[in-house]
């Protein structure tokens, strides 16, 4: 009888063992397939986080800049089959080229994005302080990275230095520094462009100095529609310092101004492309020429007429597609 009882017990002991094992197993099981889940959901998140970072700059930069790459490819005289390989390439460097600077930009404005921009990622709580700090320096070390690898190390390494000056060091605050970051970026952003496919050409070096310039003169019309967010971070933009009224009228004027000097700079190119003659390219410069007139035209009468935020971020837009439109034309005239 008590043989009988103690291989009954020990039976009952075998099961409770043998359920407990299972039931950590399991337990284990359940950890491991909800860490997967949380992995995987992470990770698919983490595309439409850097979408919602740097959507506002798509039209500012990846897109111009991987454009004016492909006008440098095809100047350079390239084949077809290297085509996808110089888009690809430059699409990555300059989607790196924004990433970083908006990583950087936005973990230094949260305040000023709680007023202009509240469905940015950090305002809206989409992305920690500290998980957007991370990413920024890794950003960062990416664009060092395929900067260095690609041959256009100089030029990454200056837009890094300018970000930080602009950003980190505040130099945002003060509308010149802010403008002329800008500008310089505009020539990181070029120069590199340019030499992913080839040197600089002595039309390229025009384009180099023409197109920063008016960035550098006409970027304060973006910050028309932010004044009440920069006013809370005691940022100083050229609408503080010139008043409404004045800020509208020198952005008229500079873009007045701008519609002559986008046909000279088009039809410049084709006097230094050494076959001015061939009538397709001159056509097509001055068809492009029109279209860019008109912008800028465009851009002129609604800064003066059109006076809302929203208006005044649809006007400065018209400027970032005058960009795309001119730097899509160096396809055609270089």
């Amino acid at each position: 009888m008590e043989s009988n009882a103690m291989v009954e017990s020990d039976a009952r002991a075998g099961e409770a063992s043998g359920s407990a094992f299972a039931e950590t197993v399991g337990t284990e099981e359940q950890t491991l397939r909800r860490a997967a889940r949380g992995l995987v959901s992470a990770v698919a998140r983490e595309p439409r986080l850097w979408w919602n970072i740097i959507r506002y700059d798509v039209s500012a930069s990846i897109i111009p800049a991987t454009i004016f790459t492909l006008a440098a490819w095809r100047a350079a005289g390239g084949h077809a089959e290297e085509l996808l390989p110089a888009f690809l390439q430059g699409s990555l460097y300059f989607f790196l080229y924004i990433l970083s600077f908006a990583f950087s930009a936005q973990i230094s404005s949260i305040d000023e994005d709680l007023i202009n921009k509240p469905d940015r990622p950090l305002p809206r709580g989409d992305v920690s302080l500290l998980g957007a700090q991370i990413r920024t320096v890794l950003a960062m070390g990416m664009y060092l990275l395929v900067g260095y690898q690609m041959g256009v190390f100089g030029w990454t390494l200056l837009w890094v230095v300018t970000s930080l000056l602009h950003n980190q060091l505040k130099g945002s605050t003060h509308w010149f520094i802010k403008d002329l970051c800008m500008g310089v970026g505009t020539v990181a952003m070029l120069g590199a462009a340019w030499e992913l496919a080839c040197a600089p050409t002595e039309a390229a070096v025009l384009w180099l100095i023409v197109l920063p310039l008016a960035v550098f003169t006409l970027v304060p019309l973006q910050d028309l529609r932010d004044v009440e967010g920069d006013k809370a971070v005691n940022r100083r933009t050229m609408p503080m310092v010139l008043g409404d009224k004045g800020m509208r009228w020198y952005s008229a004027i500079g873009f007045v101004l701008l519609a002559v000097v986008s046909p000279w700079l088009l039809i410049s190119t084709r006097l230094l492309s050494g076959n001015a003659s061939a009538p397709i390219p001159m056509a097509l410069a001055l068809a492009f020429s029109a279209v860019l007139v008109g912008i800028c035209l465009r851009i002129a009468y609604r800064v003066m007429r059109l006076r809302t935020v929203e208006h005044d971020h649809q006007t400065y837009l018209l400027f970032t597609y005058w960009y795309c439109v001119i730097l899509t034309s160096a396809i055609f005239v270089m």
